[in-house]
């Protein structure tokens, strides 16, 4: 007698899947067992315990929410597949993945509308004093506390990295009447007519723009791409947008920057160390301060979620699947 196959076993464990109740339906299509751990549950996990928590499992869904080194891998007895509800992948160590033959998928392209709606959205709040106003507005003070605003419309905006979303920001930032530089390592000509933009070096752009955007990915090239010299190339009446990565600016340097006011402001989404529970930004007045959430609009969530469950289950169905990081092991 034949026995049957034994289920594959699933494991949950990012914070945006699990919120996404109709994404768990495709999973259904593989028979499997899946278990989710709980945001909760996993809020103060360390490197250790996600390495014993992997054990015994074939694939897993992960979005941002942890580090996948190179210790917690070598615990994957058992795991064929990492499915990525997110589209960075810089927190998985996909060398070592790769070593052990783990297939590692991602999610590229589907958040950058969103991203470039936030994005917008930090420009408006520092340089507009949208939270100031708030905070203002709530402690009882309806105009001393706030201090003037920057005008937006007609600036010069920077756009270092023209990727689905350094392109989104340039086509919003028309409406804005604003004047278009762009720093990119491959120059599509295209664009120039597009958005009416200027290709420029990176030190062009620090020295000319009103407003620098951070739209390029985490690399070894981009590694604290932006420091104390590009910082002192700035004006000290502009802005810096990140939400990209944080390790593309060095903190430390730009901390001193806005202490000294040698740039007026700051928007930051990402950062270093995630979650940022303590931080010297925090006794700053000039900088705004989100969770990483640029990517987290609705529609976006569910699809990456449907998209990083479909992921898994062509891997084990034996199907091609879209988006692989590292295709040397994609094949099941």
């Amino acid at each position: 007698m034949t026995e049957s196959p034994q289920k594959k076993r699933i494991l949950i464990a990012s914070n945006t899947f699990e919120t996404e109740k109709d994404a768990y339906k495709v999973l259904e299509e593989l028979n499997c067992e899946v278990v989710t751990i709980p945001a909760n549950e996993r809020k103060n996990w360390t490197e250790e315990d996600l390495a014993k928590a992997i054990q015994g499992f074939d694939g897993a869904i992960f979005g941002g929410d942890h580090i996948i080194s190179s210790r917690v891998l070598a615990n994957a007895d058992n795991l064929k597949a990492i499915s990525l509800n997110c589209t960075g992948f810089n927190h998985v160590n996909v060398s070592a993945a790769t070593d052990k033959g783990i297939s590692v998928f991602n999610m590229p392209g589907l958040s950058f509308n969103a991203v470039a709606d936030f994005i917008w959205g930090q420009i408006l709040a520092v340089m507009r004093q949208i939270v100031k106003g708030d905070r203002a507005i709530r402690s009882g003070k309806w105009v001393s506390g706030v201090e003037k605003s920057t005008a937006v419309s007609g600036k010069t905006i920077g756009i270092i990295g023209m990727g689905s979303i350094g392109e989104a920001v340039a086509k919003r930032a028309i409406g804005f009447d604003m004047n278009i530089l762009a720093n990119v390592r491959t120059k599509r000509h295209e664009l120039v007519d597009r958005y009416h933009l200027t290709f420029v070096s990176k030190e062009e752009l620090l020295f000319h723009s009103d407003i620098v955007v951070i739209c390029c990915p985490l690399s070894d090239e981009t590694f604290h791409m932006i420091g104390e010299r590009e910082l002192n190339l700035m004006k000290d009446s502009s802005f810096i947008i990140n939400s990209s990565r944080g390790e593309i600016i060095d903190e430390d340097a730009l901390y001193q920057a806005l202490l000294k006011g040698n740039i007026a402001g700051a928007a930051l989404d990402v950062f270093k160390d995630e979650p940022l529970t303590e931080s010297k930004f925090f006794s700053l007045k000039n900088v705004v301060l989100t969770p990483h959430i640029g990517g987290l609009a609705d529609q976006q969530i569910f699809a990456c979620a449907e998209g990083a469950a479909k992921n898994l289950v062509s891997f084990f169905k034996g199907e091609e699947v879209p988006y692989i990081v590292n295709p040397s092991v994609s094949i099941n």
